[in-house]
């Protein structure tokens, strides 16, 4: 018999997570509110026509033991232990990463320019900058030189920041995401396929997942303690009491959710300002990807586009492309502000667009393109600049004896 009721705000895999694990652990019944009538938002895995597009490589290259003991627990058979290989794209060629300024990689520039790279690289050697910005770090790595070429811009696509407006700390441990780990593990069929093994389980235990519900606001009583959720549903608007509240929709969403008895003017102007980066990517389907190559991932240092990196799921897992033989499938990824004009083309043109961008930096014919899907998600991620506010929110939300926010972390746990 459960004595207590949650509810959870958002079916995506933090959301179900959640749900599972109160049902495991405690006498809590989650019901799990979604207003997509999908499961698994960003974690989601998306079929074109066979083929399995996998949105965030965060879900499909697992090294951590938290997210594989989960793994491993519910779907024991679905990992595949693969050794990682990454590559860049510069100048038309593909380098193996990690980089080094070797004999191959500096003679692939010619003999003048080999001979700049290295003469960059020792002065280097004798003059060190002092580290402040990632920028510093990767010169006294490798060499002004070799720098500019590889690294000038690589982190600037992804995460909307240059190597020099970075510091150090944050910024070597952003670089060092941009090569494989040595050994990682794969879901053969696509990380969405947990966040649907995770809403079966939570069905099977006594939860709920309910799809097609809009949460409207949360109610809540003189002593800030959360009574209710108002949503909106096909049915019309319907209230969900509970005696604890969990939510993982975007933090800029929340500012209208409550009054100002939970929320006063500041924290909420802090919560609607927050900046986003957003993500798009685009599942393609092409006869051949030229050169051949058994990298999983190719970031494109090539400034003529936006493009900044394609997965090749043909060498993660067979099962993640349609039985059709000799076809490639790609997941090419963008990344832009969230009010970048990007968002605005229509999911054809953008597929349209991103085939135009990687048979421009060379890796396919136009002519072999087969097809291709769009998946848009405008808040992935934010963007640096909020961190600072992070504290601050997380106080906010404290406040209230029922309420965490699964947005911000380990503090509200």
């Amino acid at each position: 018999m459960h004595k207590q009721h949650a509810i959870i705000v958002g079916a995506g895999l933090m959301g179900l997570t959640a749900a599972y694990i109160l049902l495991k652990r405690t006498d809590i019944r989650p019901i799990v509110l979604e207003r997509e009538n999908f499961v698994g938002g960003s974690s989601r895995t998306t079929n074109f026509c066979g083929n399995l597009l996998e949105v965030d490589e965060r879900k499909i290259f697992l090294t951590d033991e938290k997210n594989l003991s989960l793994w491993r627990e519910l779907l024991p058979d679905d990992l595949s232990e693969l050794q990682g290989a990454s590559a860049v794209l510069c100048r038309g060629k593909i380098f193996p990463l990690p980089l080094t300024p070797n004999r191959a990689t500096l003679m692939s520039f010619g003999l003048l320019e080999a001979v700049s790279i290295g003469a960059s690289l020792l002065r280097t050697k004798f003059f060190r900058r002092e580290e402040r910005t990632l920028e510093d770090v990767l010169i006294n790595r490798f060499g002004k030189k070799f720098y500019e070429i590889f690294f000038g811009d690589c982190t600037t696509k992804i995460f909307g920041r240059s190597p020099a407006q970075l510091n150090a700390k944050l910024g070597n441990q952003l670089f060092d995401k941009f090569t494989l780990p040595e050994k990682f593990f794969c879901p053969k069929c696509g990380g969405g396929r947990l966040c649907e093994k995770l809403a079966d389980e939570i069905k099977r235990l006594g939860g709920e997942v309910l799809n097609g519900v809009e949460v409207k606001n949360f109610r809540a009583d003189a002593n800030k303690i959360i009574k209710s959720v108002t949503a909106a549903t096909a049915a019309g608007t319907l209230t969900f009491p509970a005696d604890l509240f969990l939510s993982s929709m975007p933090l800029d969403e929340l500012a209208d959710m409550f009054d100002e008895k939970i929320l006063p003017a500041e924290p909420r102007e802090l919560l609607k300002n927050l900046p986003y980066r957003a993500r798009i990517t685009v599942g393609l389907l092409a006869e051949k990807i030229l050169p051949e190559t058994q990298a999983q991932v190719i970031y494109i240092r090539e400034p003529s586009v936006k493009l900044a990196r394609v997965k090749i799921f043909n060498n993660l897992s067979p099962q993640l492309v349609s039985a059709e033989k000799n076809l490639t499938w790609l997941g090419l990824d963008y990344f832009c502000s969230a009010d970048d004009e990007l968002l605005n083309l229509t999911d054809d043109d953008f597929v349209k667009f991103a085939a135009d961008e990687l048979a421009t930096v060379g890796l396919i014919a136009a002519a072999d393109v087969r097809g291709g899907v769009c998946v848009k998600i405008p808040k992935y991620s934010f963007d640096f600049r909020a961190d600072k506010n992070f504290s601050e929110l997380r106080g906010v939300f404290d406040a209230t004896k029922n309420f965490r926010c699964l947005q911000l972390g380990v503090d509200n746990e």
